[in-house]
């Protein structure tokens, strides 16, 4: 998608013949002009929803190598937080997060105990 825009910014006479030519998905003008719309706002919805689940995830995996409690509270924080910078009404509702946690494997369970073991271990070195 973003090949055939900036291919078209760059060659801006070539008719939608030559572009459909050197992009054979492309079927219809109307596609071009979608395409366009989506680079400049940045990308799709899709796209964004997956960047703020990789951002998530990220968050996630640094807090947990920090051995910190993550909540489902901080899950839709990092979410929104995100959204924001992406500029996308995102509401990190019950299914997206159950979705989230099912897509990456987390589990909603109480560590406690590694927690206090792995602390005595640290405080012994």
């Amino acid at each position: 998608m973003t090949k055939v825009v900036e291919y078209h910014r760059e060659y801006p006479k070539y008719t939608f013949k030559t572009l459909q030519s050197k992009f054979r998905r492309l079927k219809r003008p109307q596609q071009l002009t979608r395409f366009k719309q989506y680079v400049d706002k940045g990308g799709t919805k899709k796209q964004k929803l997956i960047e703020i689940c990789k951002f998530i995830w990220e968050r996630f995996k640094n807090a947990r190598e920090k051995l910190l409690a993550v909540h489902d509270r901080d899950l839709q924080r990092w979410g929104r937080i995100k959204a924001k910078e992406l500029n996308i009404e995102f509401k990190a509702s019950k299914t997206f997060l159950q979705n989230l946690k099912t897509k990456f494997r987390i589990s909603n369970r109480r560590i406690k105990n590694l927690c206090q073991k792995t602390l005595l271990e640290i405080k012994k070195k």
